[in-house]
């Protein structure tokens, strides 16, 4: 019987329930084996791919908190500031102002600073710093710009700006239009309606009037009065007569409109601050003028030497030239 496995030992079955095991191909003896009717065991399979991953279990219980780390060590100290305040009383107004406020900051002599009242800012004195003690919190400022009045001690304290410099003078506005103008002379200039004209000749002032007919020269004020002639003989006393009509003023002529006034032109860039320059020299000491009080001139005076005359309430000097010395009022 040909093997149905090619290559491989053939075991066939027998009727007495025996195996005939032949492993070489050759006529040996068959040999009863043990045998039943499951085939010889396959090769093993390919791994079969993964199967679906499973449902997400439940959360478990939250672990108990941890101790509290170390405390870390202090960060350094920050950099000196300049926003502070001060409950000093102080007067708004210019020139020197001294007050307290916090200690530690950053204000130098020369930057420049404002004092705002905290309700209300519109009060301010402005100025620059001419002293700061670092350690007590004691201040000084020159102020020259305020705003408002009066006395506040609710003080909010920060730097300021330098003011720009002044911008450039906007354009001039339109001439408005001219008045009416006066002509002196003894003869009528040539008329426009509401000019005026001075007649030299007999000192009365004309206005042009024009009427929508015609044109003429008005009188506006009154004649002079003549000359008073010689009294004459006294005559009967004549029955009162009416008195005259006053002639009319004539209006005065109106006034030219005021040309509108050009824009302000815009504020310069603020210049930067210069360093500030080195410590002048100390002077010479100025010579010493002896002064004396009293009500009769001191003896042994000395060239510059002052005496204030407490009876005639008049201050003296003593000069001399190249002639003679006296006591000279000054």
């Amino acid at each position: 019987m040909a093997s149905p496995w090619p290559g491989t030992p053939y075991l066939p079955l027998i009727p007495n329930g025996t195996c005939l095991a032949n492993t070489s191909g050759s006529a040996a003896p068959p040999i009863p084996l043990p045998y039943t009717t499951t085939g010889i065991p396959g090769a093993t399979g390919a791994t079969g791919p993964a199967g679906p991953l499973g449902p997400t279990g439940a959360t478990g219980p939250t672990g108990a908190t941890g101790a509290p780390g170390l405390v870390g060590p202090q960060g350094p100290a920050g950099a000196a500031a300049y926003l502070a305040s001060s409950p000093t009383p102080v007067l708004i107004g210019l020139g020197t102002k001294s007050f307290n406020t916090q200690a530690g900051l950053a204000y130098t002599v020369g930057c420049r600073c404002r004092l705002s009242s905290r309700v209300s800012p519109t009060n301010f004195i402005e100025g620059l710093c001419s002293a700061y003690n670092g350690t007590t919190g004691a201040m000084t400022i020159v102020g020259d710009l305020v705003g408002g009045s009066g006395t506040f001690s609710d003080w909010d304290l920060n730097v300021a700006g330098q003011p720009g410099m002044t911008g450039a003078t906007g354009p001039t506005g339109a001439t408005g239009s001219a008045g009416s103008s006066i002509t002196t002379g003894d003869t009528p200039p040539v008329g426009v309606n509401g000019t005026l004209w001075w007649d030299s000749a007999d000192g009365q002032l004309y206005v042009n009037y024009n009427d929508g007919s015609s044109t003429q020269w008005v009188i506006a004020n009154s004649a002079p009065s003549g000359a008073q002639g010689a009294q004459g003989v006294m005559g009967p006393v004549g029955a009162t007569g009416g008195a005259g009509p006053t002639g009319p003023t004539g209006a005065a002529g109106p006034t030219g409109a005021q040309g509108p006034v050009g824009p302000v032109g815009a504020g310069g860039a603020m210049g930067a601050t210069g360093a500030q320059g080195p410590v002048g020299a100390t002077g010479a000491t100025g010579s010493t003028v002896v002064g004396t009080i009293a009500d009769t001139a001191p003896g042994s005076p000395v060239a510059g030497q002052l005496w204030y005359d407490s009876v005639g309430a008049k201050l003296y000097m003593w000069f001399t030239d190249a002639n003679s010395s006296q006591w000279v009022p000054t």
